[in-house]
């Protein structure tokens, strides 16, 4: 199914900041499924983790962890100016 999958379609109704994180070790999906999805929805971000595979959250949890409360807190610091 993930493979057949074809939302890619509809990249362009996602209208809120969007952090892309993927391994450059992922064996299962590839860096082109990643430009696709910062093709698709604009103003996303990618964050590549060297040497990580597709569990990112498992492989370097603190790491993973780190990136998401930055964005996060950066979203916050925009919504106040």
């Amino acid at each position: 199914g993930l493979l057949e999958d074809v939302s890619s379609e509809k990249l362009n109704k996602v209208k809120v900041p969007t952090l892309i994180v993927w391994g450059n070790k992922d064996r299962i999906i590839p860096r082109n499924e990643q430009e696709t999805l910062m093709k698709g929805i604009a103003g996303s971000r990618l964050l590549v983790y060297p040497g990580a595979g597709h569990m990112l959250y498992w492989e370097e949890p603190a790491h993973f962890a780190s990136d998401i409360v930055a964005f996060i807190e950066n979203l916050d610091t925009h919504a106040h100016t």
